[in-house]
């Protein structure tokens, strides 16, 4: 019994430091390998691992097919089950037939729309994902805004405003358009631009 109690105490122990240095470790690791400066940087397997490990490569749309196939055999083994009156003795050949076609059409239908709603989802992720990598922006993280400044429009013209015609004085009147001071208080449109003061 004593023995037993050390050696459950020594087995705690030997985890708590195996959190510990997995711990110690993680913040390693990312503090050092996946680092921003390291964009770009790794090539080769240690470029998928980077990419991986900074969830830039994601594996979810995967792991998600693969549960949706295992779910749909699942579905169609309990079909068949329920077909041949594995879960119910007491049900005829005819409902037992409902019931698998039931379980076959509904629960297929269900889980499939279930799925997709998921894979929907990390397609949209993964799609301003690549949105954001062709517009040049900061593909260090999962891009929610686009930055407007760093879009390149091919026929944009830069507009120029002389801020000096803008005064901030509070017995004169000025344009909110063109900046040029209105003589009469009572104008309804500025006599440099035309448009309505």
């Amino acid at each position: 019994m004593l023995h037993t109690i050390f050696l459950s105490a020594g087995v705690d122990i030997f985890l708590a430091l195996l959190y510990l240095v997995a711990i110690v470790g993680g913040i390693i690791i990312y503090f050092t390998f996946l680092s921003n400066k390291n964009e770009g940087k790794y090539a080769g397997w240690k470029g998928e691992l980077y990419d991986f490990l900074s969830f830039r490569k994601l594996c979810i749309e995967g792991v998600l097919k693969l549960f949706y196939m295992i779910t749909v055999c699942v579905i169609c083994i309990v079909a068949l089950i329920v077909l041949f009156g594995g879960f119910s003795y007491s049900l005829s050949f005819g409902s037992s037939l409902g019931g698998c076609l039931t379980i076959l059409i509904l629960g297929n239908l269900g889980v499939r729309i279930v799925y997709e709603l998921l894979l929907l989802a990390v397609l949209i992720c993964k799609n301003l994902f690549e949105i954001n990598k062709k517009l040049g922006g900061d593909t260090t993280q999962t891009p929610i805004f686009v930055d407007i400044q760093k879009l390149s429009l091919p026929n944009a013209k830069p507009i120029h405003i002389d801020l000096s015609k803008f005064k901030k004085n509070a017995d004169k009147t000025y344009c909110k358009h063109c900046g040029a001071e209105i003589d009469e208080d009572d104008a309804l449109f500025c006599t440099k631009c035309g448009k309505p003061r």
